[in-house]
């Protein structure tokens, strides 16, 4: 059986996808732009188009992957696209996966003469290039690579591979749950990540002698979130306008919006961080006093919105032909 016949068939029908967001996707270019459509949802953490590069991962030389190696990553990345929600930098991890496959075989052997040992290789060099967790994550598209190959018989021999020194790391993320009374929990860590209690106290101190018109209040008020709810700091600073729930139990809770987990088909799931009964007060005042602090910005915002541009309602009263100095300019 021809091998190359398979790849080029698969790639035909990743092709036929004609997948929302792909309208300007130019299949030979090596960076492809999405316009519409899932892979245009990104984390508060990035910024900029979202686009996807074919390439060798930055420590291995960043070069364009070529060959049947740009022809495979393109094309399962289309199928993985199709078939499921991930979002991209899940793809991105994906074809930096494939980028060490390709860079451990070199330029003298097709895909199709792909061998075991050099997944093998490649994850080995993926190990000493990333921290557990990254590593981690990319052996695991190894594995998901290795399974594409075999189930579209892309190369000679049947892989059925898994890293043997795949481990989930301790740190791993993922939703987890653990009983309140769990031993390790008694346990009292000395790590650097744990913050001073005298860091506590600094921030009630500047809450309660910083005055409310003070420039920098908003942040104080944002500080207080973070030591009394114990969310990110991203979850801290998209809080959606509202008032502190209570459910039927009578517990207390703030809406926010989830930004390391994707449930099904929402990017941003809406979920409930449950409040200290302490400290409820508190948070109560702080939304009152952020809620009169954004009420400006939240105006612009809704504008913004309407019109599809800027807020220029500043302009309303100023006559058509009204002339503009630069003292005019420097005071607006």
């Amino acid at each position: 059986m021809d091998r190359s016949v398979n790849l080029s068939k698969l790639t035909d029908r990743a092709k036929m996808l004609g997948m929302l967001g792909f309208e300007k996707v130019v299949w030979e270019d090596p960076s492809w732009m999405f316009t519409a459509g899932p892979l245009t949802i990104m984390s508060v953490k990035r910024s900029g188009m979202p686009s996807i590069y074919f390439r060798h991962a930055p420590n291995i030389g960043a070069q364009d992957l070529k060959g049947d190696w740009a022809t495979v990553a393109k094309t399962l990345f289309c199928l993985r696209a199709h078939r499921a929600n991930q979002k991209l930098p899940n793809h991105q991890t994906f074809v930096a996966a494939i980028s060490y496959i390709s860079h451990c075989v070199g330029r003298e052997r097709p895909l199709s003469r792909l061998m075991p040992e050099d997944l093998d290789a490649a994850c080995r060099l993926i190990s000493t290039h990333y921290k557990e967790s990254t590593a981690y994550n990319l052996h695991k598209a190894i594995n998901e690579f290795a399974a594409h190959c075999d189930a579209n018989q892309l190369c000679n021999v049947r892989f059925e591979y898994k890293y043997s020194g795949l481990k989930r790391p301790a740190n791993a993320g993922g939703l987890a749950q653990k009983r309140l009374d769990a031993p390790e929990n008694l346990e009292q860590s000395t790590g650097d990540r744990i913050i001073d209690l005298e860091v506590f106290e600094l921030i009630g101190s500047l809450y309660q002698n910083v005055p409310s018109n003070h420039k920098y209040r908003m942040y104080i008020l944002m500080l207080v979130l973070l030591a009394c709810v114990g969310r990110r700091f991203s979850e801290i600073a998209t809080l959606p306008l509202q008032d502190i729930g209570t459910d039927s139990e009578g517990r207390r809770f703030l809406r926010y919006f989830l930004m390391k987990t994707s449930k099904g088909d929402n990017a941003h799931p809406v979920d409930k961080a449950w409040l200290p009964t302490d400290a409820v007060s508190i948070i109560e005042d702080v939304i009152t006093e952020l809620t009169d602090i954004t009420k400006t910005a939240r105006s612009t915002a809704q504008e913004m919105r309407i019109v599809g541009g800027p807020d220029l309602r500043w302009i309303e009263p100023y006559a058509v032909d009204h002339r503009f100095y630069i003292a005019d300019l420097g005071k607006l």
